[in-house]
């Protein structure tokens, strides 16, 4: 790829760097717009020949920039090379591809001109490895997890006669490993286990794990910001997911009470994490027990983060933002009276097929979206095509 000139910066001399083309990342800007950060200073960056989705097409103010993901590694000297060394780089994340990299780098004092929240950088890899990270939930009591197992061992001899089988790690540098399965005969398993080993792991490299109730509604997430000053956290639940077995939630709910103590059981978590930053930490109703058990940490900007902003006055945001020391940020920002969170998209898609339940949340007063219906429908065969490109 031919070297690219540096892209000015006109005002504070930073620039916001959203990693992600999706609804979440125009989610992002649609919060650093509400807080009074300038157009100028948001960039979307995208990975070179990968298609661009919402977060471009629907906002054409927005700079963008696109390099090859060949190394996380190099992330930091990418930047300096696209943005200059004097600007400072604010980055905010939709998934974890970079994290790790990034992590390490800070801790070795590489990266005084980019800023960003990972969580922990003492715990990093334990919050990114699965298997470890239930573990040191385990060793230090803090909350229940579900039954797991390493991969070399016999899942339907311990585990019973349904299993979920899922690497540790998401993300291997910057490529997206195979996703969660759940397998209920040898079949089944050899043929996700190959899949597997063909994108390089071995078994030690994923882990088995015990399959709980696949109902909605018994799905939640205690997500916001946290840190040793400052917590801000909120429960929500899925209403609506696709696929409709183990999907994301097209349809979510803000709660008013989180069942059990699963609020303070998170608390005591990213205490014991020394967590700082944005996060969602899922939570799965364990029906045999009777409670709730937690499944994964997000350290990032989760997909229906913009249901907490509009309840909270874009706090997620400002606290990401505080990063720039002088920039006033916009405190006139009205609140919202939110409940629910929808995806137009996939509200669209049900409706094709004679489902009208996310259309109606939609109209539901209290409804937020990350882009409006009318957006959907022009958009919604674009997303059809870009998605069909990447298979």
């Amino acid at each position: 790829m031919s070297r690219q000139t540096a892209i000015s910066v006109s005002k504070n001399n930073f620039i916001a760097l959203i990693f992600g083309t999706h609804l979440n990342a125009n989610s992002i800007i649609r919060g650093l717009l509400t807080i009074g950060i300038d157009p100028e200073n948001i960039c979307l960056v995208n990975e070179m020949g990968k298609p661009w989705f919402s977060a471009r097409l629907l906002n054409s103010s927005i700079k963008t920039r696109e390099f090859d993901f060949d190394d996380a590694a190099k992330l930091p000297q990418k930047l300096r090379e696209l943005f200059g060394i004097e600007t400072i780089k604010v980055l905010f994340f939709t998934d974890e591809r970079f994290l790790a990299a990034l992590s390490n780098a800070r801790k070795r004092g590489e990266t005084p001109d980019i800023r960003f929240f990972a969580g922990s950088d003492r715990y990093m890899e334990t919050i990114l490895d699965r298997l470890k990270f239930y573990r040191f939930i385990e060793q230090k009591q803090l909350a229940p997890v579900p039954k797991t197992i390493p991969g070399d061992k016999n899942p339907f001899e311990i585990l019973g006669d349904r299993v979920l089988i899922r690497p540790n790690v998401s993300w291997r540098s910057p490529r997206k490993r195979q996703g969660v399965s759940i397998v209920a005969s040898d079949d089944e398993l050899k043929k996700i286990t190959d899949l597997y080993r063909k994108d390089g792991l071995d078994p030690e490299d994923w882990c088995y794990q015990e399959v709980f109730c696949t109902e909605v509604k018994h799905n939640l997430s205690v997500c916001g910001w946290y840190d040793v000053k400052e917590q801000h956290l909120f429960c929500t639940r899925k209403l609506l997911q696709h696929p409709k077995s183990c999907g994301n939630g097209d349809v979510n709910e803000l709660m008013l009470n989180a069942p059990g103590s699963i609020v303070e059981q998170s608390y005591a978590l990213l205490q014991t994490l020394e967590y700082k930053g944005p996060l969602e930490l899922e939570w799965v109703y364990d029906e045999k027990n009777g409670i709730y058990k937690i499944i994964e940490l997000n350290p990032r900007f989760w997909m229906q983060h913009s249901l907490v902003g509009a309840a909270s006055k874009q706090y997620v945001i400002r606290k990401y933002m505080e990063v720039i020391d002088d920039f006033q940020i916009n405190q006139n920002i009205n609140h919202s009276e939110v409940r629910y969170w929808v995806d137009p998209l996939y509200a669209l898609f049900r409706l094709f097929k004679g489902d009208w339940l996310g259309i109606r949340y939609y109209f539901m007063k209290g409804a937020v979206s990350p882009i409006s219906l009318t957006q959907a429908i022009v958009y919604a065969p674009i997303h059809f095509l870009g998605k069909c490109s990447l298979k």
